[in-house]
């Protein structure tokens, strides 16, 4: 399991890039990503539901397209802490052959479709920080940071502190929520 964190940003696009570019981060590589969240339960059982319940009842299918175009199959163990926050998660994928033919398999054996994702992703690197800067379709701009060789030692807590500092040192706006969760907000914002 990895820890990360997940940051909403409250600059534009062009600013976070110029942003980083002067710091001398890299920019690695630019991802297109869809999300499609299935679940046996109904909507209505789902409306239900905690973050925590929704995601572990749920898996995605997974369309990345960088240099290539790959689907995934993916489930998702995400560990909060006490007040919600995920502070580790566990990704266990496979990868498909066909994108149209596993949502015509999902939709067919009557899972729910309860959310799709869209988002555009530009990985920047220096040294051995990476994160991704997330354009998600009707929320808004993240930064995704998963935890570094250098902190593994560290507790939970002080990994999530040293994270989060690290994005504040970007100067860039942005939120104290270090545990965004993008589908659940576009989830509860679509119910």
């Amino acid at each position: 399991m990895q820890t990360e964190i997940t940051v909403k940003v409250f600059n534009d696009l062009d600013f976070i890039i110029k942003k980083l570019t002067s710091l001398n981060y890299t920019l690695q590589e630019k991802v297109f990503m869809q999300d499609w969240y299935f679940s046996k339960n109904t909507l209505e059982e789902l409306n239900n539901f905690d973050y925590p319940t929704l995601i572990k009842n749920s898996f995605i299918v997974r369309n990345v397209i960088d240099s290539e175009n790959k689907t995934f199959l993916c489930y998702k163990n995400k560990v909060l802490d006490d007040f919600g926050n995920v502070i580790k998660e566990e990704k266990t994928s496979v990868e498909v052959s066909n994108l149209e033919n596993v949502l015509k398999i999902l939709n067919s054996c009557k899972l729910t479709n309860w959310c799709y994702l869209k988002q555009d992703m530009y990985i920047f690197s220096k040294g051995e920080i990476c994160f991704a800067v997330q354009v998600v379709e009707d929320l808004g701009i993240f930064i995704e940071y998963e935890e570094t060789k250098c902190i593994q030692n560290l507790s939970e807590k002080e990994k999530i502190e040293k994270m989060y500092n690290d994005l504040k040192e970007l100067g860039l706006r942005l939120d104290t929520d270090y545990s965004s969760k993008k589908v659940y907000l576009k989830f509860k914002r679509n119910s």
